[in-house]
């Protein structure tokens, strides 16, 4: 994998994207491209499945984070992208561009800058080329010392 920004890997061997520090970027991308499409024209979509076990650790019992995506792209590098609600992944410019070529599942913490009243906080989003969730869903599972959820 390739590591980059505040994104480190833990002696325990985690990955861990940020501190919990305001404002910060970790982005981390498999290093070989992995082609979804064939290059000869009645090619089909390749499809493919993977398993993510993830923890967002707020800084307080009141607040969250703006979480984090887990990203499809043509280029590792997001140059320019902006922390915050932008994810690491787009900025105030290239938010919605359809240029981006950007797919993401957005794993989101709380309303973010734009969401109106109607969007989930604590959700799950499919976003592409944007990070305005296209579909979005609650969270789906939620561990804790006494239950399951």
């Amino acid at each position: 994998i390739r590591i980059e920004a505040d994104a480190t890997v833990q002696p325990n061997g985690l990955l861990r994207l940020t501190d919990q520090k305001p404002n910060t970027i970790g982005t981390t991308f498999y290093r070989k491209a992995v082609r979804l499409l064939e290059s000869h024209i009645n090619a089909s979509v390749r499809s493919f499945s993977t398993c993510i076990v993830f923890a967002i650790n707020p800084t307080s019992s009141k607040e969250g984070g703006y979480g984090f995506t887990f990203t499809l792209s043509p280029t590792p590098y997001r140059r320019r992208a902006g922390s915050g609600q932008y994810m690491g992944l787009l900025n105030n410019i290239t938010n919605g561009n359809p240029r981006n070529h950007v797919f993401a599942v957005e794993f989101d913490t709380v309303q973010g800058f734009k969401d109106g009243s109607h969007r989930m906080g604590n959700h799950v989003g499919v976003n592409f080329n944007s990070l305005q969730s296209d579909f979005e869903g609650p969270r789906i599972y939620c561990m804790t010392e006494t239950q399951n959820y």
